[in-house]
């Protein structure tokens, strides 16, 4: 009951503000989450020390958490407002880089598999492609509360993304594929069993199978994606040129192969503001452990 409420409380402020109160309404709550997540704030820290390669001191580290936090609430505050933005939103905040590689890849008949990651604000690059009209679909985790998961599955609906619960991911997924749809996954993160470990910041990390497993079955191209927040809040999302996947053998060297493709081309995003990463668990597990 308590999720519950303050995720409806969270609906009310991105709904009831305008824009630049509610980010800074999100900022407060950020440092409120901040100051109370020991756990969220060593991770975070232990990731940024790798990412970062040790190149801040402990003022400049102490920041940048702090910042990751930011990002994050921000996120969290647009994500709940989606349902107010319409298209000319779209078009006045988001710039679109490589939106011809989707149409290539689509060309081909066999859908499309868009990976992106916890980074910016991910959710309004999925909806983006659904306001212009491209067939979207994301697999969602669902929330063990109904009424908490009706309050996240909303905002997506509302822009038209065509959502596929993960407890029918896979035949929800290749049917997607088969109808020349895009499948939207995050690639960063194992929810279920059966990961790979991939170097990824010079250290071994453990990336989900599924993005490869879905573009090698189904013959689909996969193209990286990712949407960075600019200065004023505005955005840049670039899709990369897509890895064709028509001549690959249905193996799990295939699956390492393209996520380590997938993991170089995320790598090279995370270089240019690793504070945008949203991630509040150890990357590494042989990442410092100090808060």
């Amino acid at each position: 009951m308590l999720e519950y409420v303050i995720y409806l409380g969270a609906v009310f402020l991105a709904t009831v503000f305008p824009l630049r109160p509610l980010h800074w309404i999100a900022r407060r709550i950020a440092d409120i989450h901040h100051f109370f997540d020991r756990r969220g704030r060593a991770n975070v820290r232990a990731n940024l020390r790798v990412m970062l390669g040790g190149s801040l001191d402990e003022k400049a580290l102490r920041k940048a958490v702090k910042q990751t936090y930011y990002h994050f609430s921000l996120y969290l505050a647009e994500f709940f407002r989606m349902k107010k933005l319409d298209r000319d939103y779209f078009d006045s905040h988001v710039r679109i880089v490589g939106i011809e590689n989707v149409d290539a890849a689509l060309s081909r008949g066999n859908g499309v598999v868009v990976v992106s990651a916890h980074y910016s604000n991910w959710e309004l690059g999925l909806s983006y492609l659904a306001v212009c009209g491209y067939p979207a679909y994301a697999i969602v985790a669902p929330h063990r509360n109904k009424r908490v998961n009706d309050l996240f599955l909303a905002p997506r609906l509302s822009t038209g993304v065509r959502v596929i619960s993960t407890e029918n991911a896979i035949e929800g997924g290749y049917e997607a594929l088969k109808n020349n749809g895009i499948l939207c996954l995050l690639g960063d993160r194992v929810t279920t069993k059966g990961g790979i470990q991939i170097p990824f910041f010079g250290r071994a990390a453990v990336f989900p199978k599924g993005p490869a497993k879905f573009a090698v079955k189904g013959r689909a191209p996969i193209v990286p994606a990712y949407i960075m927040r600019q200065p004023e809040n505005t955005f840049v999302m670039t899709f990369d040129e897509p890895i064709y996947t028509h001549d690959l053998p249905d193996t799990e060297e295939s699956v390492q192969a393209l996520m380590q493709a997938y993991a170089q081309k995320l790598e090279s995003y995370v270089r240019h503001d690793p504070i945008q990463y949203g991630v509040f668990y150890r990357i590494w597990r042989d990442a410092d452990n100090t808060a």
